[in-house]
């Protein structure tokens, strides 16, 4: 009987752990949640080994874990806090929603940096920046303007998807306006305001 719940708990951890990496390769998570997660999975799965080689009388009971995955994969998850505009002419602030407190010192620079590699025709990739300990910066960029926006934990692949679906969105939407090269900030609509009303975190 304890070998078959053993046998059964194991099974259970391995399907985790593969859906784990699944998860990942399908960029559902960033590198923190994986890792985490990973790393209690596996714990439980040497724990378990452990409790049976000790003899325990219940060792699926000992390999148990208090802390709940969905608890660490909200905590470690990417949540978007701000997001600041430029326009890709003059590097000049479009407009700022939500929590955006970096120095334009920090920002500025790659911006320009981002603006003179569009003007050559170079591929920019996924821009992103880790700020400290808790907040990186994503950079999005289109043909005529570039985003970067302020997130808690380092956004997943999918995250970064939405970002630059709701960047190609703005620009789409406002192009009339964006191909001018005048143009008053509040004749624009942002679809990254569903980011701003729904701050707990991007595609949880």
């Amino acid at each position: 009987m304890v070998a078959d719940q053993v046998q059964s708990f194991v099974a259970q951890i391995q399907e985790k752990i593969q859906n784990v990496l699944n998860d990942f390769s399908e960029g559902k998570l960033n590198k923190d949640q994986f890792n985490v997660v990973y790393a209690r999975y596996n714990g439980q799965l040497k724990l378990i080994e452990d409790a049976v080689s000790s003899g325990l009388t219940d060792p699926v009971e000992a390999a148990k874990d208090g802390q709940q995955t969905a608890v660490i994969m909200q905590e470690r998850g990417g949540k978007f806090l701000g997001l600041r505009i430029f326009n890709n002419r003059n590097s000049m602030v479009i407009h700022t929603m939500g929590e955006f407190d970096e120095p334009m010192s920090r920002v500025l620079p790659v911006v320009e940096n981002l603006i003179m590699m569009i003007e050559s025709h170079q591929p920019l990739g996924r821009h992103l920046e880790k700020l400290d300990e808790k907040r990186w910066m994503l950079f999005s960029s289109g043909r005529y303007t570039i985003s970067a926006s302020i997130f808690k934990n380092e956004p997943s692949q999918k995250q970064t998807q939405e970002v630059y679906r709701l960047h190609r969105d703005f620009e789409e939407a406002n192009k009339v306006f964006l191909q001018s090269g005048s143009f008053d900030a509040n004749q624009l609509v942002y679809p990254f305001m569903v980011l701003v009303s729904n701050k707990s975190s991007l595609l949880k």
